[in-house]
């Protein structure tokens, strides 16, 4: 998996093909999609669109951004 990190990026281009920024106002905001990535293809996250809520790959906890 490719990630690239400072305090404003992540990045995750291996398995959906997301990169997300933060906002000046503190929000997580999807920055990018890579064109072949799962996303992408999905037409279910668009550039701008905000992440609100994340879990892990496992259990049911849902946290706040």
């Amino acid at each position: 998996m490719l990630s690239i990190r400072n305090s404003n990026i992540l990045a995750v281009c291996r398995r959906l093909g997301i990169v997300f920024a933060r906002s000046r106002e503190g929000d997580v905001n999807v920055a990018g999609l890579q064109r072949s990535g799962r996303a992408a293809r999905s037409g279910l996250v668009l550039p701008g669109d905000i992440m609100r809520k994340t879990s892990a790959v496992f259990g049911d906890d849902i946290w706040d951004v």
